[in-house]
């Protein structure tokens, strides 16, 4: 009996060592697999024991993707919720403005108090409460009471006016955005979704063989116009599609350059000019004594060089015709930029 009670702690000692060794095993387990997905201690693994933190990651990830699902909806909920809200607040406040401007339309044509009264009865039943009204006591027999605004008729109307065309832009505003709801959301649903692996490599980094330099001009998209996907072009736009000389100093688009040349390796450059285009007309409109202030003649200036030489090549075209020749022997100069600013 009295072995067996010396016994007893020792057995319950081997037991809490038993589940400390397994807790401690699987600790270093897990940090063993965490410091994977990490991307560390991956020497020595073979195919099989990188595709475990793979898995893992990718597990991970999706509900990563979800949650972000999740919180999307969730937010777009209640902007439409607000756009709602918004909307009945702009319908009420239309319901005002009608009932207002009946109520000064038969003030100014000189009604009786008691077809006043009737029409703005059917008008609306809301009641104009507005601090800066005045009451206006109209005929003889019992007393009435009209609110009316102490401005005059004509400003009262401009002001009417200006409330009505404020919600309108309202309006708008509200079915833009929400236009633009629509198609992220087809965006995310056919092209990202589907695509899903792509666009998660292209997280990594950007591998584009072409460099565009285009026009900012909304009408001539490259990526359209051409057909490029997510990561197949390195694209910047600036009005008249100009690159700055190397002498010229810093610019954003020179910057761009050498980015896409230096850093991304990108093997073909393509300049994308279009016809009617606006930077081309301000650069062969401006005269040579023009405020250089002017933030778009200090930009087009940049061609100047192919400015002078058509004016005074091609002085018997048209403007336009002198706009494509210009632009032409814009573009043609630009090799010799891109090959200075990138090689120094």
């Amino acid at each position: 009996m009295h072995s067996k009670n010396l016994d007893q702690p020792s057995l319950e000692l081997q037991l809490e060592n038993r589940a400390c060794t397994s807790l401690s095993n699987e600790i270093m387990e897990k940090t063993r697999e965490l410091r994977q997905m990490k991307g560390e201690e991956l020497q020595g693994l073979n195919m099989e024991e990188l595709k475990k933190p793979e898995e893992l990651l990718e597990e991970g990830l999706s509900r990563v993707l979800k949650a972000k699902d999740e919180r999307f909806l969730e937010e777009m909920s209640a902007l439409e919720r607000k756009v709602s809200q918004l909307m009945e607040d702009n319908q009420q406040l239309k319901q005002m403005d009608k009932q207002f401007n009946i109520k000064t339309h038969a003030i100014e044509q000189g009604q009786s108090s008691e077809s006043i009264t009737n029409i703005c009865s059917s008008a609306d039943p809301l009641q104009d409460q507005d601090n800066n009204d005045t009451s206006l006591k109209l005929g003889t027999g019992p007393r009435l009471e009209l609110k009316a605004s102490k401005e005059p008729p004509g400003l009262t109307q401009q002001l009417d006016n200006s409330r009505l065309e404020s919600l309108a832009e309202t309006e708008n505003v509200c079915d833009f955005f929400e236009d633009l709801k629509h198609r992220f959301l087809r965006f995310k649903k056919r092209k990202f979704k589907e695509n899903l692996e792509h666009f998660q490599n292209l997280a990594q980094g950007q591998p584009p063989k072409f460099m565009i330099i285009a026009c900012a001009d909304s009408r001539v998209c490259p990526t359209n116009i051409l057909g490029f996907q997510p990561g197949e072009v390195f694209v910047v736009r600036n009005i008249a599609n100009l690159v700055p000389t190397f002498e010229s100093g810093p610019s954003e688009t020179n910057a761009a350059l050498e980015f896409a040349v230096n850093a991304l390796k990108v093997e073909n450059i393509l300049v994308i000019g279009h016809s009617r285009c606006g930077g081309i007309r301000a650069l062969m409109s401006m005269q040579d004594e023009e405020d250089s202030s002017s933030f778009i003649r200090s930009w087009v200036v940049v061609g100047n060089n192919a400015r002078l030489i058509t004016k005074s090549a091609a002085s018997n075209l048209s403007f336009d015709q002198q706009c494509v020749q210009t632009l032409r022997r814009n573009q043609s100069t630009i090799p010799c930029q891109i090959c200075s600013l990138t090689h120094g």
